[in-house]
């Protein structure tokens, strides 16, 4: 098995072109599923779908996540494909087990009173005060992202029919409803912002 293993990696640096890095992390993550092989007495011709069940059931008791049994398993279906190329290996059931789902990661929020100590910080009495709340509050009521919130100008600004149009992922053009909130702070920001103007 070490002969196969070394060749596999040195198909993987020489026909490959595998980055280093990838090359290190396909070494260890083969090397532990060699290692629970050996301890179990399992020759290549015994690799199959119920082993590889099996050692993805072990790594879940260890608390590896889903992504990183995910990885170990892509690196171990690439070794398995190399020994099935170089007739090492006959079988193929181990193909058809499926990688784990990668759970969902839930947003990141703010708390009601997080917001308000947000909204409260800035000095209403300044024009970049006022600049800042009317920010938050078009991120908070509009609930939109922050790279569409830089990507807009008034133009985008409906005032009357308190709409907002915001240009998405893709480019894709939306409108979003504008609270009351986030109107009366873009009208006081562009009044101040005015009257800044005209002392000049």
């Amino acid at each position: 098995m070490d002969n196969h293993f070394k060749g596999f990696l040195q198909f993987l640096e020489l026909e490959k072109n595998a980055a280093p890095l990838t090359v290190q992390s396909y070494r260890s993550d083969i090397l532990q599923f060699l290692r629970f092989i050996d301890q179990n007495s399992i020759n290549i011709g015994q690799i199959n779908y119920p082993l590889l069940r099996q050692y993805l059931a072990l790594l879940k008791e260890y608390n590896y996540t889903r992504t990183t049994i995910a990885r170990k398993l892509s690196a171990i279906r690439a070794f398995l494909s190399y020994l099935k190329r170089e007739n090492k290996l006959l079988n193929n059931t181990w193909e058809i087990i499926a990688s784990p789902k990668k759970g969902k990661k839930l947003p990141k929020f703010l708390y009601v009173d997080e917001v308000l100590e947000l909204l409260a910080a800035p000095d209403q009495k300044t024009v970049l005060g006022c600049r800042d709340i009317a920010i938050l509050e078009v991120l908070y009521g509009a609930g939109i992202r922050v790279s569409e919130l830089t990507g807009l100008d008034l133009a985008a600004v409906d005032m009357e029919e308190g709409l907002l149009k915001v240009y998405g992922k893709g480019s894709k053009e939306r409108l979003v409803p504008l609270g009351a909130y986030a109107l009366q702070a873009l009208a006081l920001y562009l009044k101040k912002k005015q009257a800044c103007s005209g002392r000049s």
